[in-house]
């Protein structure tokens, strides 16, 4: 939510910016070569920083008075782990998407963000657990099965992670580009000496 804040902000900062300069006239539209030029000027980037951290700031706020009048709110604590990922502090979203899970059990989300979490740590076997259990919660979402073969493929389980990467694309073929550039790039990182 965060982020479609900030999008449309940007977006309305590059329509403002345009009309000023009297292009609106032409074409009512706002171009991406437009929004390029823009991301282009220190006072945009300058700004668009300053609003990223006072909507984080502030949804950061609006989620702690959620979970001060609902402790049990397991969405609310998936919703602020989220933000703690964003700032960096992977610990603390880690008890968030934990918190979320004793919360209720039952839903798969948080233990596919608890295993993204837990993967950027080098995690791999506390990942996989999760990816797992968040399959056997969902086993219709191709996103969790792209998610346990990466781990497993970063691990050296080539086979185990192919086999999740053919149910990934049964599940949903449009995974299919970004997954080849993920496998690449685990790869190539494995690859590389002194890892």
């Amino acid at each position: 939510m965060c982020r479609l804040r900030i999008a449309l902000a940007v977006l309305g900062v590059v329509a403002i910016a345009w009309v000023a300069t009297g292009c609106a006239a032409e074409d009512k539209t706002v171009s991406a070569a437009d929004f390029v030029k823009a991301q282009e000027d220190p006072r945009f980037t300058q700004q668009l920083g300053f609003q990223d951290d006072l909507s984080l700031k502030l949804e950061e706020e609006e989620v702690n008075r959620a979970i001060a009048a609902n402790p049990r709110d397991a969405t609310a604590y998936s919703r602020r782990a989220g933000l703690r990922m964003i700032k960096g502090d992977l610990d603390g979203a880690i008890a968030d998407d934990t918190k979320a899970i004793e919360l209720d059990p039952r839903d798969a989300q948080p233990y596919n963000n608890r295993g993204i979490l837990l993967m950027s740590k080098y995690d791999l076997d506390g990942a996989i657990a999760d990816f797992t259990k968040a399959i056997e919660l969902d086993s219709k979402s191709a996103l969790f099965y792209a998610n346990r073969g990466m781990a497993l493929l970063s691990k050296g389980k080539e086979a185990e992670a192919q086999s999740d990467f053919d149910h990934c694309l049964e599940l949903n073929p449009s995974f299919k580009l970004g997954l080849e550039q993920h496998i690449k790039a685990i790869k190539e990182q494995r690859a590389k000496p002194n890892r």
